[in-house]
C-alpha cells in the first residue's frame, strides 16, 4: 500500500493540478497501483480516501464517468467522515462537475444529490452550497490594503513572483 501511495503522490496528484507529468503512462505499473487501492476499498470500505484515490486514477485517464462513480461511492461509504474535517470526495466531485460538460455526468450527479438529500441532508449541502466567491475575498483584501496604506501615509510596492515549478525526478 505504501508503494501505491508513493506512486499516487508522485504521478497522479500532478494530473489533478493540471500538470500531468509526461512520464505518467498507463502501463502495468499504473494498473498495479490502481488494483492496490481497490483492494484497500474491499478491506476497509468505510475509509473514503481510497475511493478518492481510485477516482483520481480514472480522472487522470480521462474516464470521467468512472471517476464520478468512485467519488460518489466514497461519499456513500461514509457520508459524515471527518478525518481532518475532510472527505475529499466531496471536493473532487464538485470539481469534476465544474470542469466537465457532460449531460450523463450532470444527470447522475443530480440524481446522486437527490438520493443523498433523502438520507443525509447535511452532507448533501456540502455538494450544493455555494461558497463565497474568491474574487470577493481578493477585492476585500485589496480594499483593506489600500485603506491601510492611505491611513498610514506610506507607499506600497507590489511584486509578482514567477511560479515555482514542481520538482522533477
Amino acid at each position: 500500500y505504501s508503494e501505491a501511495s508513493d506512486y499516487y503522490q508522485s504521478k497522479i496528484s500532478g494530473c489533478l493540478s493540471g500538470q500531468l507529468e509526461k512520464n505518467v503512462s498507463y502501463n502495468e505499473e499504473f494498473y498495479k497501483n490502481l488494483k492496490i487501492f481497490k483492494k484497500a476499498v474491499k478491506s476497509s470500505p468505510e475509509i473514503p480516501t481510497n475511493y478518492k484515490a481510485i477516482g483520481d486514477f480514472y480522472y487522470c485517464k480521462e474516464r470521467k464517468i468512472k471517476a464520478l462513480d468512485w467519488y460518489m461511492e466514497g461519499i456513500k461509504s461514509n457520508p459524515g467522515y471527518n478525518y481532518k474535517n475532510q472527505n475529499m470526495n466531496y471536493l473532487r466531485l464538485r470539481n469534476l462537475i465544474k470542469r466537465t460538460q457532460n449531460r450523463t455526468i450532470e444527470k447522475r450527479y443530480k440524481e446522486f444529490i437527490d438520493n443523498l438529500e433523502d438520507e443525509y441532508p447535511e452532507e448533501a449541502k456540502r455538494l450544493t452550497k455555494k461558497g463565497p466567491d474568491i474574487s470577493d475575498w481578493i477585492k476585500s483584501d485589496l480594499n483593506r490594503i489600500v485603506q491601510t496604506v492611505e491611513e498610514s501615509d506610506s507607499n506600497l510596492m507590489l511584486l509578482n513572483y514567477h511560479p515555482i515549478p514542481p520538482p522533477t525526478n
